[in-house]
């Protein structure tokens, strides 16, 4: 018997999210279905964000206002700019006690995905380092890219930029506390507060 097709679309769509398979799928699916109170309150929370969520000027992170609340934070140290790939990343970093802001570049150099230097927006990088407020402006560039082979093509090339553009400018990367392989949203905060006050100077 065939589904109807307002179904198996829905199905499909969610077959789009990350490590969801078709039978995870078609569970999400009719999981709401027999639960409408919760389908109605995501149909609105989902319009809610579509409406009201935008991208921060200043890190790339996703927020209700624009500066962020990290950005726009008066008593954070904005001499320091730390660099990661993921929206996560950020979250992940605030756990172990760092105090200064961030800068989400995406997506990172991953020759298995076809990304490559040119795909690296390292122009958008730049500019948030060189052609914003005085006050904005950091003094230490914190790169706190993944241990993983792409993280590490990111981060030579980014260090080769910012040595050939900017010449006054610290640039350091997160030390070697973090397993080779290992992503940064998926560290405990001891381990990335080690990593990030014994950072290494690039």
């Amino acid at each position: 018997m065939e589904r109807s097709k307002i179904l198996q679309y829905c199905i499909d769509l969610f077959k789009n999210l990350p490590s969801v398979g078709p039978k995870t799928a078609e569970r999400f699916v009719y999981f709401l279905l027999n639960n409408p109170k919760l389908l109605d309150e995501l149909i609105l929370v989902l319009s809610q964000v579509k409406e009201k969520i935008t991208s921060c000027k200043y890190c790339n992170d996703f927020s209700e206002t624009n500066p962020c609340h990290i950005c726009s934070d008066e008593k954070r140290d904005r001499k320091l700019l730390c660099v990661v790939e993921k929206h996560a990343d950020i979250y992940a970093i605030e756990s172990s006690g760092y105090k200064g802001l961030y800068y989400i570049l995406s997506p990172i150099i991953s020759p298995l995905e076809g990304k490559m230097l040119k795909d690296v927006k390292i122009e958008s990088l730049l500019t948030r380092i060189i052609n914003v407020e005085k006050e904005m402006q950091p003094q230490e560039v914190i790169i706190a890219l993944s241990f993983t082979t792409e993280g590490e093509l990111t981060t030579n090339y980014i260090v080769e930029k910012l040595k050939e553009k900017i010449v006054n400018i610290k640039i350091s990367r997160i030390a070697y506390g973090l397993p080779t392989g290992a992503e940064i949203e998926y560290a405990d905060p001891k381990t990335l507060s080690f990593a990030i006050k014994n950072r290494i100077s690039l």
